[in-house]
């Protein structure tokens, strides 16, 4: 099954990820200045490299640049 530590983990990080959301923040210039980004890329199947969301990321910093 697993070892639910690295479960709570990686749930603990998107937990704190989606209350730090809940208030704007400018958006970087790059990923580079993406905070906490190297622990959020591929904890997940929405954060994988190709996911969802950083597909997202990737697109505003594109528009914004």
């Amino acid at each position: 099954m697993g070892d639910p530590i690295a479960f709570m983990g990686t749930a603990a990080l998107h937990g704190y990820w989606t209350h730090y959301s809940r208030k704007r923040h400018p958006i970087p210039r790059s990923l580079d200045e993406f905070r906490g980004l190297s622990s959020l890329i591929n904890s997940c199947k929405l954060w994988g490299e190709d996911g969802p969301i950083m597909e997202e990321i990737r697109e505003k910093l594109e528009s914004k640049g």
